[in-house]
């Protein structure tokens, strides 16, 4: 059994850039760079948020990737497809049927939420659910992840024999990793607050994931919404998430 640490702090990490602060322009060197990391098993002290720092530190999530939760979510009919859509049924019946890819797939954030709330009620574990949230992290291959906690919720996480029992319903073989989110993946300036509490700035906030496989490798991204999915919100509270490669906020 792995040892599950929670809020465990490393100070011993040499980081390159974006994972800590500069002033250059970030160059694509530095965007590929990213995709070549190891998540870590401990939170690197420098990407702790300091209320202090002019800048705002990179978005970590700590959890696992969606691999085996997609598997599940497969295997119990979680899964919609909109193939029907695009193949006739002559074709989705015949001995060979067009591959379906993921770029068919309907809401894949709220497919996996709505696998993850099955596993949940079977293994009789509905009190995570009010810690997980779906996010989309910096990854090469499917960028869904279950986040438990991050860098900026630290003081929130879930205790160490509930991520344990999760572990187990997942089927994961190691603890839950630190990994870098998928929009908000550099230091950035914090924006600057005028009077009456609005910000006199904008900024952009490119997602890194899409970015990369389109332009970086030349294949679509898996379509999932740059909202998460928090099981704090029921079906008619929930916003209509959109898949969105790039938001800009104020």
């Amino acid at each position: 059994m792995p040892n599950i640490g929670v809020n465990t702090v490393s100070s011993k990490l040499q980081l390159p850039v974006p994972f800590v602060p500069t002033h250059q322009r970030l160059t694509s060197q530095d965007y590929f760079r990213v995709f070549q990391y190891t998540p870590f098993d401990d939170l690197p002290q420098q990407l702790i948020p300091l209320r202090s720092h002019l800048m705002r530190a990179p978005l970590m999530h700590c959890g696992w990737t969606m691999d085996r939760l997609w598997k599940y979510a497969e295997d119990n009919g979680f899964v919609h497809s909109t193939a029907t859509e695009v193949f006739s049924e002559e074709e989705l019946d015949g001995e060979e049927p067009p591959p379906i890819s993921e770029s068919f797939v309907i809401d894949e954030g709220q497919c996996m939420y709505n696998a993850l709330e099955d596993l949940a009620a079977k293994h009789d574990m509905e009190d995570i659910l009010d810690f997980i949230r779906i996010e989309r992290i910096v990854r090469d291959g499917k960028g869904g992840f279950i986040s438990l906690y991050t860098n900026y919720t630290r003081k929130r996480a879930p205790p160490a024999e509930v991520i344990e029992r999760l572990r187990i319903a997942l089927g994961e073989e190691e603890g839950p990793k630190w990994y870098l989110d998928s929009f908000r993946w550099h230091w950035e300036p914090k924006p600057v607050l005028s009077f009456g509490g609005k910000s006199s700035g904008r900024w952009r906030q490119i997602d890194l994931h899409f970015w990369y496989v389109t332009l970086g490798k030349l294949r679509l991204a898996p379509q999932l919404s740059d909202k998460c999915y928090s099981p704090s919100s029921r079906s008619k509270d929930r916003p209509n998430h959109n898949n969105i490669q790039m938001r800009t906020s104020r």
